[in-house]
């Protein structure tokens, strides 16, 4: 069989670089190269006598270890919701969330599931509850105490109630890792990955410390991350905290594979708006795209929280069919890793391995996580980028479709007031950053 390039004589660098100059007549190389995010450096070609990756055999983020691309669709439900969950089974959703306090919420709200064939995470607050109740093998239980203390601006737990939990629930997985407050709370992607590496760096150590077996540990990691507004960089991101994580328990252990993460994606409502607010359905659209290219496990597509029932009704539905029309319409889950190969993606992946590794390092010289957020330095970071974010959006060089640009003159401008942060906290809470919040418009749409 004749390989087709076979009978091209490939391009050296420079002829290479002369002839893009060329095809670009009066603008500059320059032209090409861009800052998807405040820490990020992108250009938009590559010739692979100068750039070189991992290839696909030895690269942990393009190592999928799975036969296809498939995703669960997950749904956050609160008490009262069973009907609802049960509906929801029958229509597209297949992984389910809830927060539950006792035995008698727990079985309340799961009656009839079937959590062998469902994917069900139950998010704990209290102590109590998270050392007591009994639940399925087959569930995921949530008591991060690391988020709840960074939520709230204090330390209500410490690592020793996170290892009694963890001993009380053998059977399931337990460490997850609330990657996504950082992303929601206003983070870069490298930024969130360099967090989220450290936050589960704190549980590792803690129970590596107590003698139990990393495989063991490495196999009950569930790792959330939120989903932004660049969608290169979201999919380059889920690539990439593979190898994060490889890294992380190579550094323990050099001559073992470790099983990766449970990735769970969540849209981040950072980008998400009440005005316009029908573009919300392209920005999620969108967001979901890059989650699944980048190889996600479970996707939440967060509903804008709307006043009127008809409108929530459709947010909510839309949020589930969203990721169903990507799965049984464009087919996303026909394909591993689409991106691999592509040396745009390749090099942003290695740029997000790299520069998320090198804050990992300054964190864990600082003392870890816990102790950088004690001492504000990861919340002064964050807010160091919503400075940036929200400079972008007044000056429009970023465009926040409905907002900034091409608002609707047929609806009245919905003024959105950021609430005031809580005080009284013993460091700053991390708190959701809405851009909407960020803008207003010099004349107001009447």
């Amino acid at each position: 069989m004749t390989k087709l390039f076979q009978e091209f004589k490939p391009a050296d660098y420079d002829s290479w670089i002369n002839q893009l100059k060329k095809d670009l007549k009066d603008k500059p190389l320059e032209a090409l190269q861009s800052n998807p995010e405040k820490d990020l450096e992108i250009v938009a070609y590559h010739h692979p006598q100068k750039d070189q990756f991992q290839s696909a055999e030895n690269s942990y983020a393009n190592n999928f270890s799975r036969s296809n691309n498939n995703w669960n669709i997950r749904r956050i439900y609160t008490l009262g919701e069973n009907k609802k969950i049960l509906s929801d089974l029958n229509n597209g959703i297949d992984a389910i969330a809830t927060s539950v306090d006792n035995q008698k919420e727990f079985s309340d709200i799961t009656d009839g599931i079937l959590f062998e064939h469902i994917k069900t995470d139950i998010r704990f607050t209290t102590k109590e509850a998270a050392l007591n109740l009994q639940t399925a093998k087959h569930c995921s239980l949530n008591f991060d105490v690391i988020s709840i203390n960074n939520q709230n601006g204090k330390k209500h737990f410490d690592l020793n109630d996170f290892l009694q939990f963890y001993k009380k629930h053998t059977a399931n997985k337990t460490i997850w890792i609330s990657g996504s407050d950082y992303g929601q709370a206003g983070a870069t992607t490298v930024q969130e990955l360099a967090f989220s590496l450290a936050h589960l760096n704190e549980y590792v150590q803690k129970l590596h410390d107590e003698k139990i077996d990393l495989k063991e540990i490495a196999e009950k990691v569930i790792l959330e991350l939120s989903i932004n507004e660049n969608y290169f960089v979201n999919l380059a991101k889920f690539r990439a905290i593979r190898e994060l994580t490889a890294l992380l328990f190579s550094a323990y252990k050099n001559d073992t594979i470790f099983p990766t993460p449970v990735l769970y994606a969540t849209t981040s409502n950072r980008f998400q708006a009440e005005n316009d607010r029908n573009n919300n359905f392209l920005r999620q659209t969108t967001q979901a795209m890059s989650a699944i290219l980048g190889g996600c496990d479970v996707i939440t597509i967060l509903p804008l929280t709307v006043k009127t029932t008809e409108e929530q009704e459709l947010n909510e539905r839309m949020a589930k069919n969203i990721p169903l029309v990507l799965r049984e319409e464009s087919y996303f889950d026909k394909v591993v890793d689409p991106a691999a190969g592509s040396m745009f993606i390749e090099d942003l992946t290695d740029q997000l391995v790299e520069k998320s590794w090198n804050l990992f390092k300054e964190i864990e010289n600082k003392g870890g996580l816990i102790s950088c957020i004690e001492s504000n330095f990861i919340q002064n970071q964050i807010e160091e980028n919503q400075n940036y974010l929200r400079s972008q959006i007044e000056s429009k060089k970023q465009t926040f479709l409905g907002i900034n640009k091409y608002p609707s003159s047929l609806e009245k401008w919905i003024d959105i007031t950021a609430s005031e942060k809580s005080s009284g906290a013993d460091f700053k809470p991390l708190s959701p950053f809405k851009l909407e919040q960020q803008y207003q418009p010099k004349t107001m749409v009447s």
